[in-house]
């Protein structure tokens, strides 16, 4: 009996479709045995990759962690333990560029499982009650929130996941935004004053915020949306649609294109989780079979 161990992140959208593979894997491939364990987003964004390397086969990985996986040889690089007519097929059918994110130095060192990117939230009912449109620039996101903050108490207010990978995120996102250009990607340095309008509308935006903004990921964020009254809408958030279902929480939210002084929704950085097999995998050519 083989036995190979994964790691992923604890919620449904990062364990649910993993389990349904690993079943229907089991069917097909006797004396193969693959289980999962799961940790909280926060561990899922920081914890150290080369400990989960030497522990487990499979890890799902965040693409922005693709650089330190590769200097430390953490992981194996697929395409070298894959058809390459399925590498093309993935490459072509991937959402976006999230299939490029994970490709680094010539090799594709995980494929994309999940692609996101960052869009707004709000609560429908609140923001009916209250009489609330949903906003579409920035201006109009401060207009809410002023808005909101006019109301007779309690009235909810504004949010948005602040803990360090995020902000960085919506950081990101709004000088791609601000400067009409793929900041950072073709090498050149990030223009100070761009960099500083980002950081004066975060500023502006965490001022009117729900005080949990600070402690926030998205799923704590969405978690606080859906099982209270305290937040109607979130300008920057990577989305979740299990939080859009009826029955998930007690109310529904919605996603929404992020609000832009542009035009267009535009900016998002690229969100997502990819599928790699550590370099410790004592059996690669097994594990591989997972993928197809």
């Amino acid at each position: 009996m083989i036995k190979l161990k994964g790691m992923t992140w604890s919620h449904d959208r990062g364990v649910k479709p993993l389990i349904a593979a690993t079943t229907e894997f089991a069917k097909q491939h006797d004396g193969v045995e693959i289980s999962w364990d799961a940790r909280s987003l926060a561990d899922f964004e920081l914890f150290p990759l080369d400990q989960l390397a030497s522990k487990y086969d499979f890890i799902m990985i965040d693409h922005p962690h693709i650089g330190v996986a590769y200097e430390q040889e953490l992981l194996l690089p697929l395409d070298e333990l894959l058809p390459q007519e399925f590498i093309e097929d993935q490459k072509q059918n991937s959402v976006g560029r999230s299939f490029e994110s994970y490709n680094w130095e010539g090799h594709q060192w995980a494929l994309p499982a999940d692609a996101a990117a960052q869009v707004s939230a709000y609560r429908k009912d609140l923001m009916d009650k209250y009489g609330q449109a949903i906003p579409q620039t920035w201006s109009d996101v401060f207009a809410l929130a002023d808005s909101l903050e006019k109301q007779d108490q309690p009235a909810p207010v504004i949010g948005i996941p602040f803990v360090p990978v995020h902000a960085y995120s919506s950081f990101f996102t709004l000088c791609s935004q601000l400067s009409d250009k793929t900041v950072w990607s073709d090498g050149s340095d990030l223009d100070l004053e761009v960099g500083e309008q980002a950081l004066k509308l975060l500023n502006r935006v965490l001022s009117k915020a729900h005080k949990i903004s600070f402690d926030s990921d998205p799923i704590k964020l969405l978690d606080k949306m859906g099982s209270t009254d305290e937040i109607a809408y979130t300008p920057l958030v990577y989305g979740y649609s299990n939080y859009a279902r009826d029955g998930y929480l007690d109310n529904v939210v919605i996603f929404d294109e992020m609000p832009s002084d542009t035009g267009a929704p535009n900016g998002s950085m690229i969100g997502g989780v990819g599928l790699s097999i550590s370099s410790k995998c004592k059996h690669p050519e097994t594990a591989a079979k997972l993928f197809r």
